[in-house]
């Protein structure tokens, strides 16, 4: 095991998963070589961090740490509290929410217990697809409420938001997300990113994975050098930038590509793996 290797970072979906709800084999038996080694795994997700911290204890990664919600929510352990936190102004949530639903997007406002739409038939939609069946065992373990309407809407801006997520109806409809990310991209205090090409994220302002992986790394006396960092959206740029290497799925975007110092074969394929044994064995 390379001494230079003391922290790695990982994207779930479209990266360390071969489905929405399942770590690729191969990605699990290399972390846990890994983890074995001494070395920090870190699930970092624009899933909420209950969501991703289902999938590392059902992998059987107790010890991981949790960047959720693109960085506005940065755990030690899975399902244990934040030990940091960051949220959107009210009034830019409220009209950022205001702005998504005018396109006849798909929004939903995340905060610590629940996970808020703005109507009904717009929250039966996304939860056919939703993280495939991630909220319904989040309400099942009692971890997250989902909610919808106007009166849970204010309860929801009350409590504290930190994410607002927006999409489209249809995963090929398209204009209406580009058209509401241009119009959210004025509110003060706030930051854009993706996903996939049919949805955007509002987050708090210098809120992403990369200024949550520096924290994280800084907490654990890591330096930047000895980071390795996996993903394939817009919103792991950041953290592929601040790695000491940043490594894009081959089912990575263009401009994924172009930011990342090496690329790795397609998460279908395991390619994670592929590049921890290149990196940590010599291979």
């Amino acid at each position: 095991m390379s001494p230079m290797i003391r922290l790695i970072a990982t994207d779930l979906d479209g990266t360390l998963l071969s489905d929405p709800n399942t770590i690729h084999p191969d990605n699990v038996a290399a972390l846990r070589e890994a983890v074995e080694a001494g070395v920090h795994l870190v699930a970092a997700s624009g899933r909420r961090s209950e969501s991703s911290s289902l999938l590392m204890l059902d992998a059987g990664f107790q010890t991981a740490h949790i960047i959720g919600a693109n960085g506005c929510q940065i755990c030690d352990a899975p399902l244990a509290p934040p030990f940091c936190a960051r949220y959107l102004p009210v009034e830019a949530a409220r009209e950022g929410f205001a702005i998504a639903q005018s396109y006849g997007l798909i929004v939903s406002l995340y905060t610590d217990h629940t996970v808020t739409y703005g109507e009904e038939a717009g929250m039966r939609l996304a939860e056919s697809g939703d993280e495939i069946g991630f909220h319904e065992r989040l309400r099942a373990c009692g971890l997250v409420r989902v909610c919808a309407g106007e009166r849970a809407l204010e309860a929801a801006l009350r409590e504290g938001v930190f994410k607002l997520f927006a999409m489209s109806r249809t995963d090929d409809d398209v204009d209406g997300v580009l058209a509401a990310r241009r119009a959210c991209a004025r509110l003060p205090h706030t930051e854009l990113t993706s996903s996939w090409h049919n949805n955007f994220e509002l987050m708090p302002a210098g809120v992403h994975k990369g200024w949550a992986l520096e924290t994280l790394a800084c907490r654990l006396g890591i330096a930047r050098e000895e980071v390795v960092a996996f993903g394939d959206s817009e919103n792991d740029i950041p953290m592929l930038r601040w790695a000491g290497t940043g490594v894009a799925m081959a089912n990575a975007s263009e401009e994924v590509r172009a930011a990342a110092d090496a690329v790795t074969g397609p998460c279908r394929e395991g390619g994670v793996a592929q590049a921890l044994r290149r990196m940590l064995r010599g291979r």
